[in-house]
């Protein structure tokens, strides 16, 4: 008889444990480690050095504008890819140039590597990075409005204005010296054909 009321103690007590938890919203305890928890990092983790520059998280500065490529399997392919971005950022700051400026129509010339590295580019970084555990490679710049940059585009823009004067007038001269000709050509026609008529008329006279 004491045996069956122990049981019976022990089954209401484990009846109202689980009928706790489940109106308390809680689930039954389980010492089981859940593998859903375990902090595992993505494929495409990206882990960069401690000693990479802080402004290259500034994609839009006050007085410039900075580029960065995407992690690179090669140093060579890093550098082709900011080459493209330098130019683009380039023609970004130098079309705001030209609308600061006032100018009526815009200036389209494409700059060299050279120039946008010396009039525009003022700080670069090349550097490594590990993606999952590989060596990645990537590289930026930051690119600016400098008083040189500015300098060095106004010549520019006022040997493009003395490059189409000069076709103008070329093409004005190419039509005046066409007109001439035709015109030339028409008069000797017309004289020829008077000589060749009063040559007939003193002909039918004798």
């Amino acid at each position: 008889m004491t045996s069956y009321i122990k049981f019976a103690v022990v089954f209401v007590t484990l009846c109202n444990s689980t009928l706790g938890c489940i109106c308390l919203g809680y689930p039954p305890q389980n010492d089981a480690p859940d593998a859903t928890n375990l902090s595992v990092p993505p494929i495409d983790y990206q882990e960069y050095p401690d000693d990479r520059p802080g402004w290259l998280d500034e994609v839009r500065l006050q007085d410039g504008l900075v580029v960065v490529t995407e992690a690179c399997e090669t140093a060579n392919q890093a550098e082709l890819e900011l080459d493209a971005l330098k130019k683009e950022a380039a023609a970004t700051l130098i079309e705001e140039y030209l609308h600061s400026v006032a100018l009526d129509q815009r200036l389209y010339y494409a700059l060299t590597d050279e120039q946008i590295d010396s009039w525009l580019v003022s700080k670069v970084y090349r550097g490594k990075l590990s993606v999952a555990d590989a060596v990645r490679y990537e590289a930026a710049a930051k690119l600016s409005m400098s008083n040189q940059a500015r300098e060095q585009i106004d010549v520019l823009i006022q040997q493009a204005e003395i490059e189409n004067r000069v076709k103008s007038i070329l093409i004005t001269m190419v039509f005046l010296t066409f007109i001439l000709l035709l015109g030339g050509t028409i008069v000797s026609r017309l004289l020829v054909k008077r000589s060749s008529a009063n040559q007939i008329n003193d002909f039918d006279s004798t």
